[in-house]
Protein backbone atom coordinates (compact mmCIF):
# COMPACT_ATOMS: atom_id res chain seq x y z
CA UNK A 1 0.00 0.00 0.00
CA UNK A 2 1.32 3.61 -0.83
CA UNK A 3 2.37 5.79 2.23
CA UNK A 4 -0.52 8.25 2.91
CA UNK A 5 -0.13 11.77 3.74
CA UNK A 6 -2.44 14.49 5.33
CA UNK A 7 -2.78 17.94 6.19
CA UNK A 8 -3.68 18.07 10.32
CA UNK A 9 -6.40 20.39 10.28
CA UNK A 10 -10.28 20.09 11.77
CA UNK A 11 -11.33 19.75 8.08
CA UNK A 12 -9.08 16.76 7.00
CA UNK A 13 -10.32 14.60 9.35
CA UNK A 14 -14.01 13.77 7.60
CA UNK A 15 -12.04 12.62 4.62
CA UNK A 16 -9.62 10.30 7.45
CA UNK A 17 -12.60 8.50 8.44
CA UNK A 18 -11.61 4.78 9.15
CA UNK A 19 -8.55 5.20 6.73
CA UNK A 20 -6.05 3.96 8.42
CA UNK A 21 -7.49 0.97 9.55
CA UNK A 22 -9.33 -0.19 6.08
CA UNK A 23 -5.74 0.27 4.54
CA UNK A 24 -3.40 -0.81 7.75
CA UNK A 25 -1.12 2.44 6.80
CA UNK A 26 -0.25 4.90 9.11
CA UNK A 27 -1.44 8.28 7.98
CA UNK A 28 1.57 11.18 8.30
CA UNK A 29 -0.16 14.16 8.98
CA UNK A 30 1.94 17.92 8.42
CA UNK A 31 1.24 21.48 7.70
CA UNK A 32 0.51 22.07 3.63
CA UNK A 33 4.48 23.26 3.15
CA UNK A 34 5.67 20.70 4.64
CA UNK A 35 4.07 17.76 3.28
CA UNK A 36 4.20 19.37 -0.27
CA UNK A 37 7.90 19.13 0.61
CA UNK A 38 7.91 15.83 1.70
CA UNK A 39 5.95 14.55 -1.31
CA UNK A 40 8.73 15.70 -3.82
CA UNK A 41 11.32 13.96 -1.68
CA UNK A 42 9.48 10.47 -2.48
CA UNK A 43 8.88 10.18 1.55
CA UNK A 44 5.00 10.24 1.21
CA UNK A 45 3.24 8.56 -2.02
CA UNK A 46 -0.32 9.59 -1.50
CA UNK A 47 -1.50 12.86 -0.11
CA UNK A 48 -4.26 15.51 0.76
CA UNK A 49 -2.47 18.07 -0.11
CA UNK A 50 -2.68 21.61 -1.14
CA UNK A 51 -4.07 22.59 -4.92
CA UNK A 52 -0.77 24.63 -5.52
CA UNK A 53 1.01 21.31 -5.27
CA UNK A 54 -0.39 20.32 -7.99
CA UNK A 55 1.26 23.05 -10.09
CA UNK A 56 4.35 23.35 -8.57
CA UNK A 57 5.17 19.22 -9.10
CA UNK A 58 4.22 18.31 -12.67
CA UNK A 59 4.24 14.36 -11.70
CA UNK A 60 1.23 14.81 -9.20
CA UNK A 61 -2.07 13.48 -10.47
CA UNK A 62 -5.20 14.32 -9.38
CA UNK A 63 -7.66 12.02 -7.39
CA UNK A 64 -11.12 12.57 -8.35
CA UNK A 65 -14.02 13.79 -6.85
CA UNK A 66 -13.00 13.76 -3.19
CA UNK A 67 -11.22 17.49 -1.39
CA UNK A 68 -11.81 20.33 1.04
CA UNK A 69 -13.97 23.10 -0.61
CA UNK A 70 -15.76 26.50 0.70
CA UNK A 71 -19.19 27.33 -1.52
CA UNK A 72 -18.78 30.86 0.47
CA UNK A 73 -17.56 31.51 3.42
CA UNK A 74 -14.59 29.30 5.17
CA UNK A 75 -13.93 30.22 8.43
CA UNK A 76 -10.33 28.58 8.43
CA UNK A 77 -8.63 30.95 5.47
CA UNK A 78 -8.85 34.48 6.79
CA UNK A 79 -6.58 37.97 6.51
CA UNK A 80 -6.94 39.59 9.73
CA UNK A 81 -7.01 43.16 9.84
CA UNK A 82 -5.13 44.29 12.92
CA UNK A 83 -6.47 48.06 13.50
CA UNK A 84 -10.00 49.71 12.86
CA UNK A 85 -11.07 50.23 8.95
CA UNK A 86 -8.50 48.24 7.42
CA UNK A 87 -9.84 46.15 5.16
CA UNK A 88 -8.52 44.20 1.86
CA UNK A 89 -9.23 47.52 0.41
CA UNK A 90 -6.65 49.72 2.17
CA UNK A 91 -3.93 47.13 3.50
CA UNK A 92 -0.72 48.41 3.57
CA UNK A 93 1.43 45.55 5.35
CA UNK A 94 0.51 42.14 4.85
CA UNK A 95 1.78 39.23 6.90
CA UNK A 96 1.41 36.02 4.54
CA UNK A 97 1.16 32.40 7.08
CA UNK A 98 4.20 30.53 5.82
CA UNK A 99 2.51 27.28 6.27
CA UNK A 100 0.46 27.45 3.03
CA UNK A 101 1.50 28.62 -0.23
CA UNK A 102 -2.55 27.76 -1.94
CA UNK A 103 -3.58 30.84 0.55
CA UNK A 104 -0.55 33.07 -0.12
CA UNK A 105 -1.61 32.72 -3.40
CA UNK A 106 -5.56 33.06 -3.22
CA UNK A 107 -4.63 36.33 -1.26
CA UNK A 108 -3.05 37.99 -3.63
CA UNK A 109 -5.07 37.07 -6.14
CA UNK A 110 -8.15 38.74 -4.66
CA UNK A 111 -6.32 41.90 -3.59
CA UNK A 112 -5.44 42.03 -7.62
CA UNK A 113 -9.08 40.89 -9.17
CA UNK A 114 -11.40 42.30 -6.38
CA UNK A 115 -9.68 45.53 -5.01
CA UNK A 116 -7.70 46.06 -8.09
CA UNK A 117 -4.72 46.60 -5.87
CA UNK A 118 -1.35 47.10 -7.24
CA UNK A 119 0.86 44.74 -5.45
CA UNK A 120 3.91 46.27 -5.63
CA UNK A 121 2.82 48.78 -3.86
CA UNK A 122 1.95 46.51 -0.41
CA UNK A 123 4.77 45.23 1.82
CA UNK A 124 4.76 41.84 2.08
CA UNK A 125 6.45 41.76 5.56
CA UNK A 126 8.17 38.88 7.63
CA UNK A 127 7.30 39.67 11.11
CA UNK A 128 3.52 39.34 11.74
CA UNK A 129 3.84 41.99 14.93
CA UNK A 130 4.87 44.37 11.64
CA UNK A 131 1.57 44.00 9.87
CA UNK A 132 -1.52 45.50 9.66
CA UNK A 133 -3.18 42.26 8.28
CA UNK A 134 -2.17 38.96 8.82
CA UNK A 135 -3.22 35.58 7.03
CA UNK A 136 -3.82 32.57 8.82
CA UNK A 137 -5.13 29.25 7.71
CA UNK A 138 -6.38 26.46 9.21
CA UNK A 139 -6.97 25.43 12.98
CA UNK A 140 -4.67 28.60 14.16
CA UNK A 141 -7.61 30.96 12.16
CA UNK A 142 -10.58 29.00 12.98
CA UNK A 143 -10.06 29.02 16.81
CA UNK A 144 -10.36 32.67 16.25
CA UNK A 145 -12.77 32.95 13.35
CA UNK A 146 -15.39 34.96 15.32
CA UNK A 147 -13.16 37.71 16.85
CA UNK A 148 -11.98 41.17 15.35
CA UNK A 149 -11.37 42.59 11.74
CA UNK A 150 -10.96 40.16 9.02
CA UNK A 151 -12.14 39.07 5.34
CA UNK A 152 -12.52 35.39 4.91
CA UNK A 153 -10.98 34.42 1.62
CA UNK A 154 -13.99 31.89 0.59
CA UNK A 155 -16.26 34.33 0.91
CA UNK A 156 -14.09 36.68 -0.91
CA UNK A 157 -13.47 34.61 -3.58
CA UNK A 158 -16.63 33.23 -4.01
CA UNK A 159 -18.00 36.98 -4.44
CA UNK A 160 -15.57 37.66 -6.91
CA UNK A 161 -16.07 34.04 -9.20
CA UNK A 162 -19.34 32.87 -8.03
CA UNK A 163 -17.56 29.67 -7.74
CA UNK A 164 -16.24 27.28 -4.96
CA UNK A 165 -12.43 27.20 -4.20
CA UNK A 166 -10.72 24.04 -3.85
CA UNK A 167 -8.11 24.13 -0.83
CA UNK A 168 -6.90 21.13 -1.46
CA UNK A 169 -7.32 17.57 -2.95
CA UNK A 170 -6.03 14.03 -2.27
CA UNK A 171 -2.89 13.79 -5.09
CA UNK A 172 -0.82 10.67 -6.29
CA UNK A 173 2.82 10.78 -7.49
CA UNK A 174 2.75 6.97 -7.91
CA UNK A 175 0.06 4.96 -9.76
CA UNK A 176 -2.60 3.45 -6.94
CA UNK A 177 -4.99 0.82 -7.27
CA UNK A 178 -8.89 0.51 -7.53
CA UNK A 179 -8.70 -0.49 -4.16
CA UNK A 180 -6.71 2.41 -2.66
CA UNK A 181 -9.40 4.88 -4.74
CA UNK A 182 -12.33 2.92 -2.89
CA UNK A 183 -10.53 3.22 0.17
CA UNK A 184 -10.53 6.70 0.14
CA UNK A 185 -13.53 7.07 -1.40
CA UNK A 186 -15.34 4.96 1.24
CA UNK A 187 -13.39 7.23 3.97
CA UNK A 188 -15.07 10.24 2.45
CA UNK A 189 -18.75 9.02 2.46
CA UNK A 190 -18.08 7.46 6.10
CA UNK A 191 -16.75 10.81 7.06
CA UNK A 192 -19.97 12.76 5.88
CA UNK A 193 -22.30 10.31 7.84
CA UNK A 194 -19.85 10.96 10.61
CA UNK A 195 -19.70 14.67 11.15
CA UNK A 196 -21.52 14.64 14.47
CA UNK A 197 -18.78 12.21 15.73
CA UNK A 198 -16.34 13.93 14.81
CA UNK A 199 -17.06 17.30 15.85
CA UNK A 200 -17.59 15.84 19.33
CA UNK A 201 -14.16 13.80 19.66
CA UNK A 202 -12.40 16.85 18.25
CA UNK A 203 -10.81 19.50 21.00
CA UNK A 204 -10.08 22.61 19.02
CA UNK A 205 -13.80 24.42 19.46
CA UNK A 206 -17.06 23.62 21.15
CA UNK A 207 -18.93 20.33 19.16
CA UNK A 208 -21.69 22.62 17.96
CA UNK A 209 -19.40 25.50 16.57
CA UNK A 210 -16.98 22.20 14.63
CA UNK A 211 -20.52 20.54 13.38
CA UNK A 212 -21.59 23.95 12.13
CA UNK A 213 -18.06 24.11 10.59
CA UNK A 214 -18.15 20.94 9.17
CA UNK A 215 -21.43 20.99 7.69
CA UNK A 216 -21.67 24.30 6.41
CA UNK A 217 -18.28 25.93 5.84
CA UNK A 218 -16.81 22.84 4.22
CA UNK A 219 -17.25 20.65 1.71
CA UNK A 220 -16.10 17.26 0.44
CA UNK A 221 -16.99 16.72 -3.20
CA UNK A 222 -14.97 17.77 -6.54
CA UNK A 223 -16.96 18.09 -9.29
CA UNK A 224 -18.10 20.03 -11.92
CA UNK A 225 -18.50 23.95 -10.40
CA UNK A 226 -15.53 23.06 -8.38
CA UNK A 227 -13.27 21.39 -11.13
CA UNK A 228 -14.43 25.22 -12.91
CA UNK A 229 -13.27 27.30 -9.64
CA UNK A 230 -9.77 25.11 -9.70
CA UNK A 231 -8.95 25.95 -13.40
CA UNK A 232 -9.77 29.33 -13.02
CA UNK A 233 -7.24 29.55 -9.75
CA UNK A 234 -4.78 27.72 -11.81
CA UNK A 235 -4.94 30.18 -14.83
CA UNK A 236 -4.97 32.84 -12.51
CA UNK A 237 -2.01 31.95 -10.70
CA UNK A 238 0.54 31.26 -13.41
CA UNK A 239 -1.16 35.12 -14.72
CA UNK A 240 0.24 36.31 -11.39
CA UNK A 241 3.54 34.78 -11.51
CA UNK A 242 3.95 34.69 -14.88
CA UNK A 243 5.03 31.08 -14.38
CA UNK A 244 4.95 28.08 -16.91
CA UNK A 245 2.73 25.97 -15.14
CA UNK A 246 0.84 23.60 -16.57
CA UNK A 247 -2.77 24.19 -15.64
CA UNK A 248 -4.50 20.93 -17.48
CA UNK A 249 -6.42 18.85 -15.09
CA UNK A 250 -4.32 15.53 -14.68
CA UNK A 251 -6.31 12.47 -12.87
CA UNK A 252 -5.07 8.89 -12.18
CA UNK A 253 -5.91 6.57 -14.48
Amino acid sequence: MPSLGSVPYLNALPLLEGLEAATQTPIVFDSPARLHERVLRGEIDVALLPVISYLECPDLRLIPSTGIVSHGEVRSVKAFHEKTGVTLANCARVHLDTDSKTSRRLLKLLLLKKYDRDLAEIDFVESAGDADTILQIGDRALEKSHFGNASDLGAEWQELTGLPFVYACWMSRVPITQELLTHLHNAKMMGKQSLEDIAARQKLIPPDEALSYLTQNIQYDVEGPELVGLKMFFDWVVELENQNYDTSLRFVA
